[in-house]
């Protein structure tokens, strides 16, 4: 997996914003602690969305918990 991704980083949900139903996307907002393979390593935050439910491979994240995110 890492060899093959674009990025690689760690990062605190600091914002979540859920969706109107469960079939709509969550944005999230990180700030980055670390990265560990990337082309801008003065990166600070990132925003990602992803599916409200598990079903179509949606991810729950947790305010304030860290994640290590792989970016292809």
């Amino acid at each position: 997996s890492y060899n093959k991704a674009n990025w690689v980083l760690m990062g605190e949900v600091v914002n979540k914003q859920n969706g109107t139903d469960i079939n709509s996307d969550i944005n999230v907002n990180f700030k980055v602690s670390k990265i560990f393979k990337g082309n801008n390593l003065s990166l600070k935050e990132i925003k990602l969305n992803t599916c409200g439910n598990s079903a179509c491979c949606g991810m729950n994240f947790s305010l304030n918990d860290e994640y290590l995110i792989y970016s292809y």
